[in-house]
C-alpha cells in the first residue's frame, strides 16, 4: 500500500518545458539628430539671399577699392563707412543668430522643466531659471519676490512652481496685454482699410509687432531671423485678411449693398481679424513662454475676447485671474 507523499516512479509524466516566448525584436534606434535636417524653401530662399549679401559686399569692395586708386581723398572715407557698415551687420548677424537659437531652445527648456516638475530632488532647477532671470534685468521687483521665497530647502518642482508664480506670471501679464493691443490695432486698421491689399499689410506689420512685443515680455527678444521663424503663422494670418475682405465685397456686391452695409461688414471683419490676431497671440505665448502653464490654464481667445471686443481703458488688459495662474 502506497502511502500518500510517497512518488511512484512508475507514475511520472515526462512533460515538456514550456519554452519562454521570444522577445519582439527592438525597434531600431533613430541616428542622433534624424529628422531635423529637412530640405524646404526656407534653405532655398537662405540660399539666394547669401548668394545676394556676397555678390553686393564683393562689388562695394571693388568699387571702393577703385575709388581708392583713383580718388583717394573719397575712396578712404567711403572705405571707412564701407568698413563700419559691415562691423555693424557682422554684430546684427551675430544677435540674430542668438536670438533664433534661443527661440529654438523654448521647447526642449518647456520639456525638462515639466520632467522636473514633480521631482523630488535638489539642484537641477537653477540651470533653467537662472538664465530667464539673468534675461530679465528690468524685471527686479519679480526676481526679488523669487528670491526672498526661494530656498535650498525647496526641490526642484517646487521651486519652479515658485518661480512660475512669482516671476512667469508677471511676464504672462505683459504678453496679455501685447496680445490685447495688438489685436485691437489689427481689428481697428483693418475696418477702416479701403483696399484689401492695404488691410494684408497693415494685419502682417502689426501681427509681426505683437509677436517681438510678446517675446520681449519673457525677455526674448526677436530680430528678423527668429521673427522669419513665426513668419508661416503671421502669413497665414495675413492671407485670411485678404480672403475675408475678397468674399465680403462679393457678397455686397451680389446683394446690392450700399454703403451702410458696406461699413458694417468692415466693421464685421475688423472683428473676425482681430480675433485672429488674438488666437495667433495665444499661441506665441505658448512657444515663448520659459515654462509650461502649470498654475493656470493655457491662453486661449475665449478668454480673451472680451478684452479684445471692448472698448479700451485705463484697466488693465489682462482677461482674468484665472488665465494667469489663479493668483
Amino acid at each position: 500500500m502506497k502511502r500518500p507523499f510517497e512518488l511512484d516512479p512508475d507514475d511520472a509524466v515526462v512533460v515538456d518545458e514550456a519554452k519562454p516566448a521570444a522577445a519582439p525584436p527592438p525597434a531600431p534606434a533613430k541616428p542622433d539628430g534624424g529628422g531635423r535636417f529637412k530640405l524646404g524653401w526656407w534653405w532655398f530662399w537662405g540660399g539666394v539671399a547669401l548668394v545676394v549679401t556676397l555678390l553686393l559686399t564683393a562689388q562695394a569692395i571693388a568699387t571702393t577699392t577703385f575709388w581708392i586708386v583713383s580718388q583717394p581723398l573719397f575712396g578712404w572715407p567711403l572705405a571707412l563707412v564701407l568698413a563700419l557698415t559691415l562691423a555693424v551687420g557682422g554684430v546684427m548677424l551675430v544677435r540674430e543668430w542668438i536670438a533664433a537659437r534661443r527661440l529654438g531652445s523654448m521647447p526642449e527648456q518647456r520639456a525638462d522643466a515639466e520632467r522636473m516638475l514633480g521631482s523630488e530632488l535638489h539642484g537641477q532647477s537653477p540651470p533653467l531659471i537662472e538664465p530667464v532671470i539673468a534675461r530679465i534685468p528690468e524685471r527686479g521687483e519679480l526676481v526679488h519676490r523669487f528670491r526672498q521665497h526661494d530656498s535650498d530647502a525647496l526641490t526642484d518642482g517646487e521651486r519652479l512652481k515658485l518661480f512660475e508664480r512669482t516671476v512667469v506670471v508677471g511676464m504672462d501679464d505683459d504678453a496679455y496685454k501685447a496680445v490685447v493691443r495688438g489685436s485691437r490695432d489689427i481689428g481697428v486698421l483693418t475696418a477702416i482699410s479701403p483696399l484689401g491689399l492695404l488691410d494684408a499689410a497693415l494685419v502682417l506689420w502689426r501681427t509681426l509687432a505683437m509677436l517681438r512685443a510678446i517675446a520681449r515680455a519673457y525677455g526674448l527678444p526677436m530680430g528678423a531671423v527668429a521673427s522669419a521663424m513665426l513668419l508661416r503663422r503671421s502669413v497665414r494670418n495675413m492671407l485670411l485678411a485678404g480672403l475675408a475682405d475678397l468674399m465680403t465685397h462679393g457678397a455686397a456686391d451680389a446683394m446690392g449693398a450700399g454703403f451702410l452695409r458696406l461699413v458694417s461688414a468692415r466693421a464685421g471683419q475688423g472683428a473676425a481679424n482681430a480675433m485672429l490676431a488674438g488666437r495667433l497671440g495665444c499661441e506665441a505665448m505658448a512657444l515663448v513662454r520659459p515654462l509650461p502653464f502649470v498654475l493656470g490654464e493655457r491662453p486661449s481667445l475665449k478668454r480673451l475676447a472680451g478684452r479684445i471686443m471692448a472698448p479700451p481703458d485705463k484697466t488693465s488688459d489682462r482677461p482674468d485671474d484665472a488665465a494667469v495662474g489663479g493668483r
